[in-house]
């Protein structure tokens, strides 16, 4: 008796074919889109938005320039004590006043410690950074303009200063996901970190927040001092 067989599956020319190939392409491609979207929403929050972010839980956050709406809100989410403001004491700018005014009415401690975003300070300038950031009340808001360079600067400071985090670690505060971009000028306060290390390499110690402050106040300067400098021993840290 003759076997029926199941006669051929035929598309007609013209006719889309439902295959998983097809199916599969349509998923990446929502995928896509759906990765795009989120990519630039997050790009356009870190460069034109409050770029804020916690460094530590409870103890630490970092932003760009905050609204006196942002800093009512920062208050009330993470109980904000002081505000370490990066782009220093400028009575003339509204921006200031508004701040200081805002931390005044909040009860709020402004500490107020300049930096550039494309140089690295004078010696006297990165003291009163380390000080600073070493006493300020915890939490504590840390801010500049865009919060991109001085802010990711300061932030990997917070960490060597205020908690155990290794030089490694701190350095993750300089990174894309902020808005900082090491190769252009603004690496310059990467170096700074660069700098540090290699005085503890030379010292061959390990770094400690006591010896930060040590190389702070008698060893650190700017690069456009020790380009012109010849290369000096280093000095020794005192600490145990």
């Amino acid at each position: 008796m003759p076997t029926q067989s199941t006669p051929p599956t035929t598309i007609n020319a013209g006719e889309p074919a439902s295959s998983p190939c097809r199916q599969w392409g349509v998923w990446f491609r929502s995928i896509g889109w759906a990765v795009l979207v989120m990519a630039t929403a997050e790009c356009l929050r870190v460069f034109t938005g409050s770029n804020c972010y916690v460094v530590v839980a409870d103890k630490c956050c970092r932003s760009a320039q905050p609204t006196e709406q942002f800093l009512v809100n920062a208050q009330r989410a993470y109980g904000i004590r002081s505000v370490f403001n990066l782009r220093d004491e400028n009575e003339d700018q509204a921006w200031y006043r508004r701040e200081r005014d805002t931390c005044a009415r909040l009860d709020i401690t402004l500490v107020n410690a300049g930096l550039a975003s494309k140089e690295q300070p004078p010696a006297h300038d990165f003291k009163r950074l380390i000080l600073s950031m070493r006493d300020c009340p915890e939490p504590v808001l840390i801010h500049c303009a865009n919060g991109n360079d001085r802010t990711s600067l300061a932030s990997a400071f917070y960490l060597l200063l205020r908690t155990p985090a290794s030089l490694p670690e701190a350095r993750q505060q300089l990174s894309l996901r902020y808005g900082h971009m090491y190769w252009t000028k603004a690496g310059c306060l990467g170096r700074i970190l660069d700098s540090y290390e290699e005085w503890l390499q030379e010292l061959a110690k390990e770094h400690r927040p006591d010896r930060l402050v040590y190389w702070a106040e008698h060893v650190y300067q700017p690069e456009y001092v020790t380009a012109v400098l010849p290369r000096r021993k280093p000095v020794r840290d005192n600490s145990p």
